[in-house]
């Protein structure tokens, strides 16, 4: 009987626990994007304006919605090495097929600057928090060391919330062999009513930090948007196993 019961609690599990996982509401890593600008209709190589805007260049700003496919906006793709400021699609190593959002800062590009990603509630009902997970992707070959810090906020918000925990300064000291090098963030942004349908705003600021010379390239990769189940959603799955064990309780009697 021992055995027939925790059968029963596995059948529960695994019917009701696709409603108690994070639903993905917005993921991009990249792998389609060759650094050849930004449009809200994108072609090959590009990415949707719709969802992503810049700030900080010497040619001005990206609007979201807005189109720039030249100059700083679009430097192409590379491996890293650059000097020339602006906006890349670097590829991680050699046929890697393995791309990032990435940046070049100069004194006169993305120094001050950002990276804003623009996103939808696409759930069907209000989220109560986000589950952000992010790659900050770093070719340390200079002796200038560059912030990228991220924070969010919603439509009706004038300024972003920073999450001081998820700063990050590349190195000031350039590395002997440089490589791209990886580091993973994960954040859990909680105390928000975020309504079917609207929208929600994601910020990596960036400015020069120290050091002289040239600057580092970085930049994003892998960025994933988790929706975190509403509360009743949790009651319903604990309020079925608790209804199916005392089922099974009245059976056991019973027999």
């Amino acid at each position: 009987m021992r055995y027939l019961k925790w059968m029963f609690l596995a059948f529960l599990l695994g019917n009701f626990s696709p409603l108690v996982s994070a639903q993905t509401i917005f993921w991009e890593d990249f792998d389609s994007y060759r650094g050849g600008g930004f449009q809200a209709n994108p072609v090959a190589g590009q990415l949707d304006s719709d969802f992503w805007s810049i700030s900080g260049l010497s040619d001005g700003d990206l609007d979201f919605g807005g189109s720039e496919t030249s100059g700083d906006f679009a430097r192409g793709s590379s491996f890293g090495g650059e000097r020339i400021g602006g906006i890349y699609g670097f590829e991680l190593g050699e046929n890697s097929g393995d791309y990032i959002l990435g940046v070049q800062a100069t004194g006169a590009d993305f120094t001050p600057g950002s990276i804003q990603l623009r996103f939808i509630n696409t759930t069907g009902g209000d989220l109560q928090g986000l589950i952000v997970s992010y790659d900050i992707v770093v070719f340390n070959d200079q002796e200038r060391s560059n912030s990228f810090n991220f924070a969010h906020k919603d439509d009706s918000e004038d300024t972003f919330t920073a999450i001081p925990d998820l700063n990050f300064t590349t190195p000031e000291a350039s590395d002997s062999t440089p490589a791209w090098k990886t580091i993973r963030r994960t954040t859990t942004i909680t105390g928000i009513t975020l309504a079917a349908g609207d929208d929600y705003f994601l910020q990596w600021s960036s400015d020069g930090v120290g050091g002289t010379g040239s600057m580092d390239q970085f930049g994003l990769n892998n960025v994933l948007i988790s929706a975190i189940p509403e509360p009743s959603t949790y009651a319903l799955f604990f309020g079925s196993i608790a209804l199916g064990i005392a089922v099974w309780r009245k059976r056991r009697r019973a027999a």
